[in-house]
């Protein structure tokens, strides 16, 4: 049988879709199954280029964070050894005026026998507030905090003896020396409150001398490896010192105060100021 070109082109014509049928009708799932190669191939691909990408990003925020919370620290810690040195060097000044106050009034309670005596200067103590925040080890901070609060109350006792003997001295009368009674309690009350604010005084003395010690040898520690810890735990800085350093430093800081001056290491001098009143009894 001869075929001609027609025949043959429109054969082909016809079996084309036939061999697409065929094909569908042997290999029902092909279509199904190519599909499902290329969305899973795509979907691998892509969970992991995000996986990647992630797993990169959560790596770089892990290091980036931790870089940032080593340099947080580093500034909190040398912030903390930096306010211990602030305290000691505080305390110099306060411990000055202490002693000064606790002579004036020594002097004072020592005069008996109807004697007044009325101090005319005393000496504020003070320490800076907020140094709290800075620091890093719990013990030191209850000290620091203890002593600025019986500061703020001794300042605030000096304050109302001042007012007590300016009222004092505007109550006086020169013509008439007897001192009415409402004057002889006044002056009694006055004694009362100067014996209050010298007990207060002794216990800020041995307050203020513990936590220069405690300052002292906590800033003798070796800061590299204190900030090391401190990098790698966080959290409070503990210092542990004894109770015989403390005493051994408090003698040694005592010794230094006490020592008396000379021509070559002079000690600062003070005025206290008093004016004495005699009670007249009849």
């Amino acid at each position: 049988m001869k075929i001609n070109r027609s025949d043959f082109i429109g054969g082909l014509a016809i079996g084309a879709p036939g061999v697409l049928i065929t094909y569908f009708i042997l290999f029902p799932n092909l279509i199904t199954t190519i599909w499902n190669f290329i969305s899973n191939a795509t979907i691998s691909l892509f969970i992991s280029a995000f996986l990647g990408g992630f797993s990169a990003g959560v790596f770089t925020y892990y290091f980036n964070s931790k870089s940032r919370l080593n340099e947080l620290r580093h500034t909190k810690y040398f912030e903390h050894r930096n306010t211990l040195v602030q305290i000691e060097h505080e305390l110099v000044g306060a411990r000055v005026h202490l002693s000064r106050n606790l002579e004036s009034i020594k002097t004072a309670l020592e005069v008996k026998d109807n004697r007044y005596r009325f101090i005319l200067r005393f000496f504020d103590l003070s320490i800076s507030s907020g140094l709290s925040l800075r620091l890093l080890d719990l013990n030191i901070i209850n000290k620091y905090s203890e002593l600025y609060i019986i500061f703020q109350s001794i300042n605030s006792d000096i304050e109302y003896l001042r007012g007590m003997v300016h009222e004092i001295q505007s109550k006086l009368d020169i013509d008439d020396p007897k001192p009415t009674p409402a004057l002889i309690s006044l002056m009694n009350n006055y004694i009362l409150m100067l014996s209050h604010i010298n007990n207060q005084l002794l216990t800020s003395d041995k307050m203020s001398l513990e936590l220069v010690a405690i300052c002292k040898i906590a800033l003798l520690e070796d800061p590299k490896h204190k900030l090391r810890e401190y990098i790698n735990k966080g959290g409070e800085i503990k210092y542990l010192i004894s109770k015989t350093e403390i005493e051994e430093k408090i003698k040694k800081i005592s010794d230094e105060e006490d020592k008396p001056g000379s021509e070559k290491d002079p000690r600062p001098q003070f005025v206290a100021l008093y004016f004495d009143l005699v009670r007249i009894v009849e």
